[in-house]
């Protein structure tokens, strides 16, 4: 019959089986529960809005100083289309002052003011000089829209030139701020050692 021997090995071997079951019961519901957590996190990620992080603006800031180089590039393309050569003139000027801008902005990026206002100028310029070129290519087509599409784009290259020149001279209003603060310090050390 049934010795102690044998009744404690029993025991022993039902607790056993009774706590290896309790810990599959724990380990399974932890698997079912990193399982529903990484379900719900990829449907979470699905629907989420992307967010930029200001740190993320701050790397791609300097491709946007680019768009002085696509406008540069469609003032070329400008220079080299007949319609616009009485133009010239004032599309070789305003290429010159991009050019300036950009160095100076690369120069002092943190004059972020400016630049928003130059770069704003920049993007609608591009637009307008990408906008006559494609309708000049329609040469042989005598529709009025046409005309006065090109008309009042020729007409906005003044007013941008003028822009550009208020933006070239804020940019080296600062640095004459600069300098004749240097240049005033400089005066007052020399009065105080004569």
């Amino acid at each position: 019959m049934s010795t102690p021997e044998n009744l404690q090995t029993f025991k022993n071997t039902a607790i056993i089986s009774i706590v290896v079951f309790f810990i599959l019961i724990v380990l399974g519901t932890l698997f079912c529960f990193v399982l529903l957590k990484n379900k719900q996190h990829r449907k979470k990620k699905s629907h989420e809005k992307i967010t930029v992080e200001p740190d993320l603006i701050q790397l791609h800031e300097p491709l946007r100083a680019d768009i002085f180089l696509d406008l540069h590039k469609q003032l070329q393309l400008a220079l080299d289309c007949q319609s616009l050569a009485a133009q010239k003139k004032t599309l070789q000027e305003l290429g010159v002052i991009i050019i300036r801008i950009r160095r100076k902005q690369r120069e002092n990026p943190d004059d972020s003011m400016i630049i928003t206002y130059s770069t704003s100028f920049a993007e609608t310029a591009t637009r307008l000089l990408r906008t006559y070129l494609a309708v000049d290519k329609e040469q042989n087509i005598s529709i009025e829209n046409i005309s006065k599409i090109k008309s009042e784009i020729i007409e906005s290259f003044p007013v941008f030139l003028r822009c550009y020149r208020n933006v070239l001279n804020r940019m080296y209003e600062q640095q004459y701020y600069d300098v004749s603060s240097d240049v005033a310090v400089v005066k007052s050390l020399n009065n105080d050692f004569i």
